[in-house]
């Protein structure tokens, strides 16, 4: 069995902000042969069906049914395989991997569990520029502190 190379790899666990954006690549398992196609599953932008899905789990009232947050996004082929750069609009976590579909029809998935994105709203990145910035001014204070009484 083939198992491209996605970019993030597979398991991976990433930290983002409304706004941002990230680049899911999938590597072709045989590169020059054509007819293969590729997607990305997850649920990335999803998050209002995600949320209706989860109360549905928990028998409240809503009647979304388990899995239909999730949707194949198709990736479109670059020199290498396949790339889509994704803008990420809304608060949450959410998983994604990708996966080839030979000509015959059959799933080609890369090793390794879903990557996970934890999207923050921006004003929690810009509350954190600020405190870095504060924690900066107040260690170089100590630090100039320090050298005075030395």
């Amino acid at each position: 069995m083939l198992h491209p190379a996605m970019t993030p790899p597979p398991g991976t666990q990433l930290l983002r902000f409304v706004g941002d954006r990230v680049v899911f690549a999938l590597a072709h398992p045989q590169p020059g042969k054509p007819g293969w196609r590729a997607f990305l599953r997850t649920n990335l932008t999803r998050g209002r069906r995600m949320r209706k899905e989860t109360l549905a789990l928990l028998g409240e009232g809503a009647t979304d049914p388990a899995g239909s947050s999730w949707r194949d996004i198709p990736l479109p082929e670059t020199a290498q395989g396949w790339a889509l750069d994704l803008a990420l609009t809304e608060a949450g976590f959410f998983r994604a991997k990708a996966y080839c579909v030979d000509p015959d029809g059959c799933q080609h998935w890369p090793e390794g569990e879903d990557a996970g994105l934890s999207i923050h709203c921006l004003v929690f990145a810009e509350a954190k520029q600020s405190l870095l910035a504060q924690v900066d001014a107040l260690a170089e204070s100590m630090a100039l502190t320090l050298l005075k009484q030395a």
